[in-house]
C-alpha cells in the first residue's frame, strides 16, 4: 500500500462550512472543533486506504480465481493420467499373478523332484550303512579266523613238543630196557618211596596236560576247519597214553632194580631238561602270537604271574566273580589279562542265554573300550552282569518263546520300555532309534510288526548305552545341556558307530 497522504480539504473557518457549523451553533469550543476535524481526516485517510487494500484484495482473487482454473484442468488431467496408470497396474498386477502362478507350479514341480532324490539319496545311504556294518562284521569274522588260525598253530606247536618229549620218553625207556636186561633181578626188590612219588607227579602232570589240551580242542568242536586237526591230535593223545602206560609198567619194573638210586638221579635230571625244553618253546610260542603280551606297569597291582611246568598261571584279579573265573581262564589262553571279541564271543557262550553275535561283543567291547579292541579281566564281571539285566529284560518282554533253549522276540512297543529299566531314559522323539536299526530301503517308517531277536536287542542296548556315556564324559556340569567343537562332535560319533 501506499504511504501517499491525500488531500485533505482545509478547515473551515466560517459557520457555513459542512457539518462544523452545526457544531458551532451547539456552543463547541474551537479547541473540540479542531479535534473532531483531525478525526474526520483521519477517518478519510484509513477509508482510502481500506479501499486500496480491498482493489489489491480484488485483483490477488482474480489471480487465485485463474490459478483455480488451472488447478481443476491439472487435476482433471492428473485424474485421466491416475486412470491410466490404474488400468496399466492391473494389467501387471494381473501379468504378475499369473506369472507368480506359473513359478509356484514350476516350483512344486522342483519341490516334488527334490523330495524324490532326497529319498534317493536316504535309501543310498542306509544301503552305504549297511554294507559298511556287514563290511565290519566281515572284519571281525576275518580276525575270529586269523586268532582260530593262530590257535591252530599254537595247537600244532604243542602237538610237536608232545611228540619230541613222548620220543624222549621212548629213548629213555629204551635205555632202561636196555640196563635193566644188562642186570639181574634181586631176591629181594626194593621200592624207594620219595621215587614213587616223584614219578606218579610226573605222570600225573603229563595226564592234567592232555586233559587240558583236550579242554582246548572242545571250545573249537563247532569250528570246521579243526576237525582235521582234532583227529590226528586224538591219535597222538592214544599213543601218548599207550606210551604212558608203557611208561607205569617200566617204573613198576625198574622198581625192583638195586641201582633205583642211580636211574632214579639220572631220571630226574633228564625230566629237569625236559620241562625246561617244554617251558622254551611255550615262551617262543606266545612271543610270537600275534596277540601282544601286556607289559607289567600295563597289569593291575592286583594281577601276578606265576611260571610254572605248563607256562603262565593267572591269577584271580580282586572283586572278580568267581564263578565267572573258570570261563575267564577258559578263553583267555595267552595269560594277556584282556579279551578280543572272538575269545568274548567264546566266553559269553557259556551263559544261560543264545549266542551273540562278533558286531554285539564289538558294541560290548565299546563300554569299556573306545576303540573296540579289548574288555580288561576287571570290567568282564560288570559286562556279564549287563548281559544278565539284558536277559531279564528280554526274558520279561519276550513274545512268543517256544522254550527255555528257543527264544521269541521283542517289539518296539517293549523296547523303549526295556531301556527305562536298565536306567536309559530317551524322550519320544529318540524313537527314531527304532528305525535305524530294523529298516530297509523303500521301508523308511516304523512298522509296528517288527521283532528284534535276543542278540540285536543286546547290541541295541550296548549302542545307547554307549551313546548316553559319551554324553555324560562331555556333560560335567550334569545340566543335560552341553557346548562342543566340531572336531570333538565327529569323535563322539566315530565311538558310537
Amino acid at each position: 500500500m501506499s504511504n501517499h497522504r491525500p488531500n485533505v480539504p482545509p478547515r473551515a473557518t466560517t459557520q457555513n462550512s459542512y457539518g462544523y457549523g452545526a457544531l458551532n451553533n451547539q456552543g463547541l469550543d474551537q479547541a473540540t472543533l479542531n479535534r473532531l476535524q483531525n478525526m474526520e481526516i483521519d477517518h478519510v485517510t484509513k477509508t482510502s486506504k481500506l479501499e486500496q487494500e480491498i482493489n489489491q484484495w480484488k485483483k490477488q482473487c482474480e489471480d487465485l480465481q485463474m490459478i483455480c482454473v488451472t488447478k481443476d484442468s491439472l487435476l482433471t488431467a492428473l485424474e485421466k493420467k491416475k486412470n491410466d496408470l490404474s488400468r496399466l497396474l492391473e494389467k501387471e498386477q494381473s501379468d504378475r499373478i499369473r506369472e507368480r502362478k506359473q513359478l509356484m507350479d514350476a516350483t512344486n514341480n522342483n519341490d516334488s523332484i527334490i523330495r524324490d532324490l532326497q529319498n534317493q539319496l536316504q535309501d543310498e545311504r542306509y544301503a552305504n550303512q549297511q554294507m559298511d556294518a556287514y563290511l565290519q562284521e566281515l572284519t571281525a569274522q576275518t580276525q575270529l579266523l586269523t586268532s582260530n588260525q593262530q590257535e591252530i598253530d599254537r595247537l600244532n606247536a604243542i602237538l610237536e613238543q608232545e611228540r619230541y618229549a613222548n620220543r624222549l620218553l621212548d629213548e629213555k625207556a629204551m635205555s632202561l630196557q636196555k640196563q635193566l636186561n644188562a642186570r639181574p633181578l634181586p631176591s629181594v626188590p626194593t621200592i624207594d618211596p620219595q621215587l614213587q612219588k616223584k614219578m606218579e607227579a610226573e605222570i600225573e602232570q603229563l595226564h592234567n596236560k592232555v586233559q587240558s589240551l583236550e579242554a582246548e580242542l572242545d571250545i573249537h568242536k563247532n569250528d570246521n576247519s579243526l576237525n582235521l586237526l582234532q583227529e590226528k591230535y586224538q591219535k597222538d593223545v592214544g599213543k601218548l597214553k599207550s606210551e604212558n602206560s608203557n611208561l607205569l609198567d617200566q617204573i613198576s619194573v625198574l622198581q625192583a632194580d638195586n641201582s633205583t638210586a642211580f636211574l632214579q638221579d639220572k631220571y630226574e635230571k633228564e625230566v629237569a631238561r625236559l620241562k625246561n625244553e617244554l617251558h622254551n618253546a611255550n615262551m617262543r610260542q606266545r612271543t610270537n602270537s600275534s596277540a601282544p603280551t601286556p607289559s607289567n606297569a600295563n597289569i593291575p597291582v592286583a594281577y601276578t604271574k606265576n611260571t610254572g611246568g605248563n607256562g603262565v598261571k593267572l591269577h584271580q584279579p580282586q572283586g572278580f566273580d568267581q564263578n565267572l573265573w573258570p570261563i575267564y581262564l577258559a578263553s583267555d589262553k595267552l595269560g594277556t589279562y584282556r579279551l578280543d571279541a572272538g575269545e568274548l564271543c567264546e566266553a559269553l557262550a557259556k551263559g544261560h542265554w543264545p549266542p551273540l553275535s562278533i558286531k554285539t561283543c564289538i558294541m560290548l567291547i565299546r563300554n569299556y573300550d573306545g576303540n573296540g579292541d579289548y574288555i580288561p579281566a576287571d570290567a568282564f564281571t560288570n559286562m556279564w552282569h549287563f548281559v544278565e539285566q539284558c536277559k531279564k529284560m528280554f526274558e520279561k518282554y519276550d513274545v512268543k518263546r517256544i522254550s527255555p533253549t528257543i527264544w521269541g522276540y521283542s517289539t518296539p512297543e517293549t523296547l523303549t520300555q526295556s531301556l527305562a529299566d536298565l536306567g536309559i531314559k530317551l524322550p519320544k522323539k529318540a524313537n527314531v532309534l527304532l528305525i535305524k536299526y530294523k529298516t530297509t530301503p523303500g521301508n523308511r517308517y516304523l512298522r509296528l510288526d517288527m521283532r528284534y531277536t535276543w542278540d540285536e536287542f543286546v547290541c541295541l542296548h550296548a549302542n545307547v548305552r554307549i551313546w548316553m556315556m559319551e554324553f555324560d564324559r562331555v556333560d560335567l556340569d550334569g545340566d543335560r545341556a552341553i557346548t562342543i567343537l566340531y572336531e570333538q562332535f565327529m569323535n563322539m560319533v566315530a565311538k558310537c558307530i
